[in-house]
């Protein structure tokens, strides 16, 4: 059970909120969303990714995701070659807009079919691994978060150990929902981010109280563009009605519904070394 805010260690307010797919506890400090008992889906693979339309078997498809994950990496300051990780990679898709802008690209995902979709984008065995431990001495100067911060369980725990495979002052890119958006306030619990394996809401205040907590200090906020297709945006809508809807492929257009980009930096303790000799 959980009783205290994982963005600020708050304590929650007597008002939950009440959404399609359970309760959620408010903290009445910074206003962040969470379950108390975590995510009640865990079962990511290969119909978890068809589901909601995450393959790109559609060129159009593909195109936008690529475009939109281009985006989300630009927003790194580092230089074209540099070792990059992204965290809950999933189909591929944005190691494959991180490898067209010249960075050396390894993924992290649960689901043991990323490692086999990586390849078939690509690239070499192992590039995707299950558990952070498995990257050994790799270090990196990039680590993006699209839509993935929300997916993990102890999001503090994990920034902890995620530290040992840092470079220097390493960036982190994060993309998530945000708690305290226009558009949660407009929905309601019709808010489409409200999904069973969603375990974490931030507010913006939440968020940047636990980055400073971690570690990090807030470089920039951002508005992240999705570059999406009706094909995806209906997807998504049959997973929240329940009826199965069809969509054309095109056009390619943006699309954002109270989702905020942040960049992070992080601040190594002077005088620590990092664990891993090998610089990104």
């Amino acid at each position: 059970m959980i009783e205290k805010c994982p963005a600020c260690l708050g304590s929650k307010s007597g008002k939950p909120v009440f959404t399609r797919t359970g309760e959620l506890n408010r903290c009445a400090r910074c206003g962040s969303l969470w379950r108390s008992e975590g995510p009640v889906y865990s079962d990511y693979g290969m119909s978890y990714f068809s589901n909601r339309g995450h393959l790109g078997e559609k060129a159009s498809v593909r195109a936008a995701k690529i475009k939109s994950f281009r985006g989300f990496w630009k927003r790194a300051s580092v230089p074209p070659s540099s070792k990059a990780l992204e965290i809950g990679c999933a189909t591929g898709w944005g190691l494959v807009a991180g490898r067209e802008l010249g960075m050396q690209m390894h993924g992290l995902d649960v689901a043991a079919e990323s490692d086999r979709l990586a390849m078939e984008r690509g690239f070499p065995p192992g590039t995707v691994v299950q558990h952070l431990e498995q990257l050994e001495t790799l270090r990196f100067p990039v680590v993006g978060f699209f839509d993935a911060l929300e997916h993990i369980p102890e999001p503090e725990q994990f920034l902890e150990k995620l530290k040992h495979y840092l470079a220097p002052e390493a960036c982190l890119i994060v993309v998530l929902p945000r708690a305290d958006s226009l558009s949660r306030y407009c929905l309601g619990s019709m808010w489409p981010h409200f999904l069973p394996d969603h375990w974490l809401h931030f507010s913006a205040r939440g968020f940047e109280i636990f980055a400073g907590r971690c570690g990090f200090d807030l470089a920039k906020t951002f508005f992240p563009l999705k570059w999406v297709t009706p094909f995806t945006l209906f997807r998504h809508l049959s997973l929240h009605s329940g009826i199965e809807l069809a969509a054309p492929s095109f056009p390619i257009f943006p699309f954002n519904i109270g989702e905020c980009g942040y960049v992070l930096r992080w601040r190594r303790p002077v005088g620590t070394l990092c664990c891993n000799p090998v610089e990104g």
